[in-house]
């Protein structure tokens, strides 16, 4: 077996560490997404009243998207 120059080594190194803090980042940001999303829902919908206060139609068709 050839052994790798230990400039190669620590460029492969430094890689592997890029590429596994943006598969963790990725991971957390996924496995984290379902609550932001229902967090940011309740957020605007409790600002329906306020967008349009004289339009029930225009509340209710945005609060079921």
């Amino acid at each position: 077996m050839t052994a790798v120059p230990q400039e190669q080594a620590d460029t492969l190194d430094a890689f592997v560490g890029d590429v596994r803090s943006a598969f963790d980042d990725a991971g957390d940001y996924i496995w984290k997404a379902a609550k932001l999303l229902e967090h940011e829902t309740r957020e605007e919908l409790a600002k329906l009243e306020a967008y349009f206060p004289s339009d029930a139609k225009s509340r209710a068709s945005r609060s079921r998207r």
